[in-house]
């Protein structure tokens, strides 16, 4: 007499020797599977944060200079260098009164010594 064989349940339903269809596989990859462990991700979100805080600095950098340069290109500054502390202060009065009779001219005035001083 020939016996079917029965199919063990520890065994995954299946007794030996039945033939029946192949175990699905997955599909086959073109690319490697990403990689979200070890430290590369934190390597990246650590450089990124560098460049961001690098062109923030830029940015301001470049404001910087140019409210610096609108701020400087309408101003002129004239020096009088005279020894002498009465020729100097003559020298001075005189300079204001070429200057404010320049044409384009808004504003001058004579820094006092004590207010030089206080710069320096």
């Amino acid at each position: 007499m020939n016996v079917p064989p029965v199919p063990d349940p520890a065994a995954g339903g299946e007794a030996e020797g039945a033939t029946g269809p192949a175990p699905a596989q997955p599909p086959a990859r073109l690319l490697p599977s990403p990689r979200y462990s070890g430290p590369i991700p934190w390597v990246i979100a650590i450089l990124i944060a560098l460049v961001v805080i690098a062109a923030a600095g830029g940015l301001a950098l470049r404001n910087l200079a140019n409210s610096a340069q609108a701020d400087l290109s309408a101003a002129l500054t004239v020096q009088v260098v005279e020894p002498n502390p009465d020729l100097r202060l003559a020298r001075g009065e005189a300079a204001v009164r070429v200057l404010t009779a320049l044409e384009g001219v808004q504003s001058v005035r004579l820094v006092p010594e004590a207010e030089l001083a206080a710069l320096l």
